[in-house]
């Protein structure tokens, strides 16, 4: 008898609760595609990188969950108490407690399994879609096929399980103590608010304002105090500081609005204010905690945008800048003439210009103190590198970029946008070499290996009589081949390192064991697997907790539409037209929906802020302006369909 009672109202749950049920679906269908991206055998053989992506792609899927179970405990809830009536009812015929407990989670089951079922579907065709988009990043032919995994399988149904389990455990514990006195009366029961008075509010939103600029500042000089290495320890109480501010905003504002807008006589009945106040109000109270949780997933969820597109505009940029050249060796033993690896490559690859130089070192630090308070700041190369001009020259020639002249007594700087930056705000800047003084000629910013090549961040270039005085660093061999290169030719030049290295160990020499291999085929495929790894995490938690933040306003609103019924009835009796009802509706999904995004926007687009410098000290791209965009673009063509979705059905219900 009970299973079919529960089969009947599943199949009345999935009427009434639609929004929610496609959220779930959407949600488990995620989880799935991605499961099957982690153990797909076509992207781990992309390159060795990649196999670190099940690791982030299980924390993500990790924090997943723990929201999700948050979502049905919250959703059991819910739905158990718009049918409290019908639950006493239940209890007043002879139904234990427990059975009702048992009858409500058989339902939940049913639910919960079809969504399963049918996420294993869409979850398929969305892995293809993702995949797909993987293989176009690196640029490799992929064909449609049929796929499965039991692993992703076996994985997806244990997230499941967790989701489910976990939050009917937490449900059970609250049924159980509830009697007939308590669902028969559960929809008449007041509302409840936390400050009685206005003092309450001013309080705690002045505390949670103080607590968000403490957090702000933080956040920014973790970002930009010129230290590469970012304190975690500082980041989480920035972030601790976010959260304070989010719920403390949400704990007082509501009452305060109120307090505003209700306070004059004249603004408190001006254009239907009271009646939209009236109603939203008293709702607010018990939906503090709620509206707190849920804009903090909006902000978590665009900051996650932000950031995704951010890196993917600055991974895209750097491409080339990782290294310009096909082929770059670098060795610190300076008497070393790389001619194995050139007779190596010149065999195997067909080389289309080659140039062999030297870096030089000069203990000083004139360049590298200019940047220690910026996030280019503190690197590992704590000195300043140089360049003979006649090897800038044929580099240049090599790369394809103009020449350029250089002054007698000047020196150029090769560098980044962010040493540029900080260059340009000198009137003047000179340097000391062989008790000679350069003067400042410009700066270049040309794709030119300074990601540990041909120095790091930066490189002086100087006349070549100046370079006599100085100390040859390490020797380098870079070439252009006439052929894309591959992991398999950096994979081929490593073993062939290896087996110098083991016969300079026979002759008790330690000269090669730090020679250092650039392969832009290898070099590529980390960069893209980086990228893949970081941005598509971010999308999939972005995506997610959206869903869940517009699911739990949807469903919220549209019972409220069934609930409320008969107050649209009596304004119709009172004459009012339905016109203006509509307008009514409106403004009230409006609220709801604009309410929880009315701080989380400034709270990411803040975020986003202070995580920009740090990409556009490496790029003359502006990623913050595109981001915020792009991200708000993103988030709103989700937003926006829940909002229309919330809106036509509430409308629906009134009228029928």
């Amino acid at each position: 008898m009970l299973n079919k009672i529960a089969l009947r109202n599943a199949k009345r749950s999935l009427k009434d609760y639609c929004i929610y049920i496609i959220s779930i679906t959407t949600i488990f269908s995620l989880l799935y595609a991605f499961n099957m991206i982690v153990y797909s055998e076509d992207i781990i053989k992309l390159s060795d990188t990649m196999q670190n992506m099940p690791y982030l792609v299980t924390v993500v899927s990790v924090l997943i969950v723990l929201v999700s179970v948050w979502l049905v405990y919250y959703m059991n809830n819910f739905m158990f108490q718009r049918r409290s009536k019908e639950f006493g009812i239940y209890m007043s015929l002879g139904i234990s407690n427990g059975a009702i407990t048992r009858l409500f989670f058989r339902e939940n089951i049913i639910i919960g399994f079809l969504s399963f079922l049918i996420s294993l579907i869409a979850g398929s065709f969305l892995y293809q879609v993702l995949i797909t988009i993987v293989m176009h990043v690196f640029e490799m032919p992929y064909e449609i096929k049929i796929a499965f995994s039991i692993k992703a399988l076996l994985q997806t149904v244990f997230y499941v399980i967790l989701i489910y389990s976990f939050s009917m455990i937490r449900s059970q514990r609250k049924l159980r103590k509830l009697t007939i006195y308590n669902l028969l009366y559960a929809e008449k029961k007041n509302e409840t608010q936390m400050f009685h008075g206005i003092k309450g509010s001013w309080g705690i939103f002045i505390i949670s304002l103080a607590a968000g600029i403490a957090g702000g500042i933080t956040l920014w000089n973790n970002f930009n105090d010129g230290d590469n290495i970012i304190s975690m320890k500082l980041l989480g109480i920035s972030f601790l500081c976010m959260i304070i501010l989010i719920y403390g905003f949400y704990f007082s504002v509501p009452a305060i609005v109120v307090k505003l807008l209700t306070g004059n006589p004249r603004r408190k009945y001006k254009k239907g204010i009271f009646l939209l106040v009236r109603s939203l109000s008293a709702k607010i109270n018990t939906m503090r905690i709620t509206l707190g949780t849920l804009s903090l997933l909006i902000t978590l969820t665009l900051a996650s945008f932000s950031i995704g597109i951010m890196l993917k505009g600055f991974f895209e940029s750097q491409v080339e800048s990782i290294s310009p050249f096909d082929i770059a060796i670098s060795s610190k033993n300076t008497e070393n003439d790389l001619k194995k690896y050139k007779s190596y490559i010149g065999k195997n690859l067909k080389v289309e210009g080659e140039v062999t130089y030297l870096i030089y070192k000069s203990g000083s630090t004139d360049i590298y103190d200019l940047l220690l308070n910026t996030p280019l700041g503190r690197t590992r190369v704590k000195e300043d590198t140089f360049m003979k001009y006649s090897d800038y020259q044929k580099l240049r020639e090599l790369l394809g970029y103009s020449k350029e002249e250089l002054k007698d007594d000047s020196f150029f700087v090769q560098c980044v946008q962010g040493v540029k930056d900080e260059l340009d705000k000198r009137d003047s800047l000179t340097l000391r070499i062989a008790g000679r003084t350069l003067g400042y000629q410009g700066c270049f910013l040309e794709d030119f290996a300074l990601q540990g090549i041909n120095g790091l961040n930066y490189l002086i270039v100087v006349p070549d009589e100046f370079i006599k005085t100085l100390e040859p660093d390490r020797i380098i061999y870079a070439a252009n081949t006439t052929e894309k290169t591959t992991v398999n030719d950096y994979n081929d030049l490593r073993s062939l390192n290896t087996e110098l290295k083991a016969e300079s160990q026979k002759g008790f020499a330690d000269n090669i064991l730090q020679d250092d291999i650039k392969v832009k085929g290898q070099l590529l495929a980390d960069s893209r697997s980086i990228f893949t790894i970081l941005a598509f995490s971010l999308f999939y938690l972005g995506l997610v907790y959206i869903c869940i933040a517009a699911t739990i306003l949807a469903v919220h609103h549209i019972s409220d539409s069934v609930r409320y019924k008969f107050r649209y009835k009596i304004l119709d009796k009172l004459g009012m037209e339905g016109r203006k009802i509509d307008s009514y509706i409106l403004k009230q999904c409006l609220f709801y929906f604009g309410f929880p995004i009315l701080l989380s926007f400034p709270i990411a687009i803040y975020i986003a802020y202070c995580f920009n410098p740090l990409l556009e000290a490496f790029s003359s791209r502006n990623f913050f302006s595109t981001a915020i965009m792009t991200s708000a673009g993103l988030f709103f063509s989700v937003y926006i369909l829940y909002f229309i979705a919330t809106f036509i059905s509430y409308r629906k219900n009134v009228y029928e």
